[in-house]
């Protein structure tokens, strides 16, 4: 142990001394320092030699040197760091300026600009290679991507500025200077000559805008996807999530503002194609690496993969709506095949990393149900979330996936608010309209979420270990496909009144005609609950009876009363006190059935219910 290890534990030792010492303090005790607390016979000879005091001096040396160290630190990031980076920026912008200038008053010929910075592109290039080697590695990093950048610059202007060369040529060189870039990034093991090399590829373009008006489409895009392909084989051999996003917010930035200013319809499919292909490079660059290395995925893999699908979703779908409106629900559904085969590659791969194949399946489940409403109208969107949400519930309790089946339960929740809700928009019918009552296309809905909501409980009860552990989930199934049936039976009741009436002006008939339908219905509703919840031993099932019985006397009493004439009244208390004098006498003839009365019963489902 060296010398400065051994200051550095006692300057951390006398901190914990100090903050021990503070403790006692607060406690009220204080240690007194004193030989006489100590038994004399206790002492050895050892113990009566003076201790070799500690190097105080010493100490608060080392503390100085240790402030000194740190302030070192950061002027030497600094001044050798981020000088240089800050120099290197400023030098191509120098020379890109340069170019223009000398273009601009005519100093050098075209051939002779484009030379000169080829030279100096590899003359950055053969310093930084020099200065590598004498271990100089920050200055060489910022040489060599300067270097790299340089060489951008010079062939994106041989072709954009000055047409020296024909497209095919510029394509080669561009090729080549990335693949050095990626090469001399990965030999030097530094993100930061990948990050310049990436600003200056992705800058080029705009540095050496004509500012014309006009745009070589097939070679932007062309160059575009030559620099994500070098992105694409760096995160092949590092993972480096920053170049991966400063490449596709670059990609996106120079994309958005060639589509602000040069966008046309006849560009669709030549758009649409680049856009695929960038689609696909960063959905690769997102996971590559992880896989190749069986790496886990980290939490800013996971908001890469999200901003490259909602990106590309987002671009698509303002590139081709107003083309083919009626395909988009088709397109949404090849995006969720994508991630569904990409989820299942990882599977075969690498099925450790499950953050990334739920990751997968998580977006091909959500585009999916983004294409209901994109490819359906009306009601046949809710019934497609409905249908959705079972299909998702039946594989999650297969594959016993709690993600996948929280989900489900998340679907089939917005099929119900929509179900109650925009769906419900259509509730009263239109003078000259017909109107069939449980043979209408709004029927049809109630009744597929009501179906589905009943078969998801049902699935429940074929994974017994399962329904042990969500049985809330099953009672709120329950719960819900009974109340929503009340819901339809009295909304087909109540349209088709309003359909009778719709000729007539007797709003007060119609009026009482509805209020006794509607006590009628409630109360044989609820008879029909508690004659299910006894017969299947449902607790939940006879309690939601008892509640409605509840719900409908307060509603006799306190509505019905008031507002009926004399024979709706009699109607609806004689039919009230009927069905509660059965229910009584089913709630004593039955009561060796259920629980609570005399115990409860070894094959009784109370406990699930």
């Amino acid at each position: 142990m060296n010398r400065d290890q051994i200051l550095a534990q006692l300057v951390d030792l006398e901190k914990r001394v100090s903050s021990l010492e503070q403790a006692m303090k607060l406690q009220g005790y204080v240690p007194q320092e004193t030989e006489e607390n100590v038994p004399q016979a206790e002492m050895s000879a050892t113990d009566k030699k003076p201790a070799t005091e500690v190097p105080v001096r010493k100490v608060a040396i080392f503390k100085q040197r240790v402030k000194k160290e740190e302030s070192e630190d950061l002027e030497a990031a600094i001044g050798g760091t981020w000088l240089n980076r800050i120099g290197i920026v400023a030098f191509l912008f120098g020379v890109a300026f340069f170019l223009k200038y000398a273009f601009d008053n005519q100093w050098i010929g075209p051939t002779g600009r484009i030379m000169i910075g080829l030279l100096a592109g590899i003359i950055l290039l053969t310093m930084g290679e020099v200065y590598q080697n004498k271990n100089y590695r920050i200055f060489a990093q910022g040489i060599t991507g300067g270097g790299i950048t340089t060489l951008y610059l010079t062939a994106y202007a041989a072709l954009h500025f000055y047409q020296l060369i024909p497209m095919e040529i510029a394509f080669v060189l561009m090729v080549l200077i990335t693949t050095a870039a990626v090469v001399l990034a990965l030999r030097y093991d530094t993100l930061a000559i990948a990050v310049i090399g990436l600003v200056g590829g992705f800058g080029t373009p705009l540095l050496l805008a004509s500012g014309t008006g006009t745009s070589n489409d097939m070679f932007l895009f062309t160059y575009m996807t030559v620099l994500n392909l070098g992105i694409l084989a760096t995160a092949y051999y590092r993972k480096w999530p920053l170049l991966n996003y400063l490449s596709l917010f670059s990609t996106l930035f120079i994309f958005g503002g060639w589509a602000a200013a040069h966008y046309r319809f006849n560009k669709l499919w030549f758009t649409q194609t680049f856009l695929i292909v960038y689609f696909i490079i960063f959905a690769l660059v997102a996971f590559v690496h992880n896989i190749m290395e069986r790496k886990e995925t980290t939490n800013a893999d996971i908001v890469f993969i999200l901003a490259t699908a909602a990106a590309f979703f987002g671009a698509s779908v303002a590139n081709l709506t107003q083309a083919y409106p009626a395909f988009m629900g088709f397109f949404t559904v090849l995006m969720a095949l994508f991630y569904f085969a990409l989820g299942y590659v990882c599977i075969k791969v690498n099925d450790g990393d499950r953050l990334l194949i739920l990751a997968f399946w998580g977006l091909a489940l959500t585009f999916v149900t983004i294409a209901i409403p994109l490819q359906l109208k009306a009601n046949w969107i809710t019934m497609g979330w409905a249908v959705e949400a079972v299909i998702l519930l039946a594989a999650g309790l297969s594959q016993r996936n709690r993600q996948v089946r929280l989900f489900a339960f998340v679907i089939l929740g917005i099929a119900v608010f929509r179900l109650l809700t925009i769906d419900n928009f259509n509730f009263f019918l239109s003078r000259g309209s017909t109107f069939v009552p449980f043979l209408n296309l709004s029927a049809l809905a109630y009744l597929t979420v009501i179906a589905t909501i009943f078969a998801s409980a049902y699935l429940y009860s074929l994974h017994p270990d399962i329904l042990a552990e969500e049985k809330t989930r099953v009672n709120v199934l329950v719960i819900a496909g009974v109340s929503l049936l009340l819901v339809f039976i009295t909304r087909e009741a109540l349209r088709y009144i309003d359909y009778i009436f719709m000729y007539r002006d007797d709003y007060r008939t119609k009026h009482m005609t509805s209020q006794l339908t509607v006590s009628v219905i409630w109360t044989a509703y609820s008879i029909a609950l508690i004659t299910v919840g006894i017969i299947k031993k449902f607790r939940a099932v006879r309690l939601m009876a008892i509640a409605l019985l509840g719900l409908t006397i307060a509603k006799v009493f306190l509505i019905d009363l008031s507002s009926l004439q004399a024979i709706y009244k009699v109607i609806s208390f004689i039919f009230l006190g009927v069905i509660l004098i059965l229910v009584s006498f089913m709630y004593q003839k039955f009561s060796h059935v259920i629980t609570g009365f005399i115990g409860p019963d070894k094959n009784s489902r109370e406990d699930v219910l």
